[in-house]
């Protein structure tokens, strides 16, 4: 019976430190959003800061919305990584590739992952357009407005709507 108890402990220990979030509306991570820009992935580093391992991922700032002061570059930290052979990774965390497109909304604070919405706010250029972690594809309804899931529109006209919901926020 104890055993039992041991392994059930175990059990609800590991579903407990799941990766977990709240979903967001757009209008929330617009909102929530402190940092906000389309960018390229430029660098990708592991790197050890209190003795654990965090990836450091730099952009070069291609088109920026929010929070940036005019910065043309920015790095935002990521927890996990490959420090003195020993790799940590965490699910559904983000990770990139050099001289990928993307379009993100993010925290100026530090988290484990700055990203609003943990990766809600992170879009990936590709030939369909802007499409976020789950597959979706950001669109423009008639009314040229931002929403999360559609048909999909080209990168430029997306853009363009993201700067206008920005502006209000400036």
């Amino acid at each position: 019976m104890k055993l039992f108890k041991i392994i059930f402990l175990l059990i609800i220990i590991s579903f407990s430190s799941a990766t977990s979030f709240q979903e967001l509306s757009l209008e929330d991570m617009l909102e929530r959003s402190q940092i906000a820009f389309f960018g390229k992935v430029s660098a990708i580093e592991s790197i050890e800061k209190q003795a654990e391992p965090w990836t450091k991922v730099s952009f070069e700032i291609l088109k920026p919305f929010f929070g940036l002061d005019g910065k043309t570059e920015i790095s935002l930290l990521f927890y996990g990584g490959n420090i003195n052979n020993k790799n940590t990774l965490v699910s559904l965390m983000p990770r990139f590739s050099l001289d990928e497109n993307i379009l993100i909304l993010a925290y100026k604070n530090e988290y484990y992952s700055p990203i609003v919405g943990f990766r809600q706010g992170l879009w990936r250029e590709q030939a369909l357009g802007l499409i976020d972690e789950t597959n979706r594809t950001l669109s423009l309804d008639k009314d040229s407005k931002l929403i999360l899931d559609g048909e999909g529109a080209s990168t430029t006209d997306l853009l363009s709507a993201f700067e206008k919901a920005f502006e209000a926020k400036k």
